[in-house]
């Protein structure tokens, strides 16, 4: 009963458990989330982290539809992205706002005397980039979800088996068990022969 006992809490909640150790590193990762070069998005392994960029997408999206190129939309970027300062290995959604902003904000004859989108075409520029970045954290999200999935089977096979520190103290009962068995036993056929008459082997019932 014990063994089995240890089996079922390690399979019933090991999958709870690393849940829940998911959200805690997500929430603590999406408070601290400027500490940390690259943004939210180098942590998009989490789970939650992940949901929340697409969230932060989301938001910004409709922020830019609503109200344009505004201060709060860098601050949303810089969350994600981490600091303009920084380098990255490929332009991302960042460079492509800054980009945009600045032309939007360039003066009108300006932009028309070389040929620059306009400050709508801008702002639709940014939005088309935010949905196709969405997109791709959504499928990223959906492979990781396949992966946790799997992953979790696995833990669950694995917790099957108790840890060595559970093992060795059930095999120590089981061997303490046996050896009370083995003294039952020893007494009832001492018993069973004293019975019948026939000759009993002095047994010390406490061995």
């Amino acid at each position: 009963m014990a063994e089995a006992a240890e089996v079922q809490d390690r399979v019933t909640y090991s999958d709870w458990n690393r849940k829940q150790n998911q959200e805690q590193d997500g929430e603590r990762i999406a408070r601290d989330s400027l500490a940390y070069e690259g943004g939210l998005i180098g942590k998009i392994e989490n789970p939650r982290v992940l949901s929340r960029c697409i969230e932060l997408l989301e938001e910004l999206g409709r922020s830019v539809a609503n109200r344009g190129f505004t201060e709060e939309d860098t601050v949303i970027l810089t969350r994600l992205y981490g600091s303009e300062d920084e380098d990255h290995l490929n332009e991302n959604l960042q460079d492509e706002y800054r980009i945009w902003a600045q032309t939007a904000e360039a003066p009108e004859d300006e932009r028309a005397a070389q040929g620059c989108a306009t400050p709508d075409q801008c702002k639709q520029n940014v939005r088309q980039s935010v949905r196709y970045e969405i997109t791709r954290l959504r499928r990223h999200q959906k492979a990781r979800a396949r992966i946790d999935e799997d992953r979790a089977k696995l833990a669950v096979l694995r917790s099957a088996l108790p840890d060595s520190s559970v093992l060795d103290r059930l095999l120590k009962y089981e061997a303490s068990l046996e050896r009370a068995f083995d003294r039952t036993l020893n007494q009832l056929e001492h018993l069973q022969r004293a019975r019948l008459g026939q000759p009993v082997l002095r047994v010390d019932i406490n061995s």
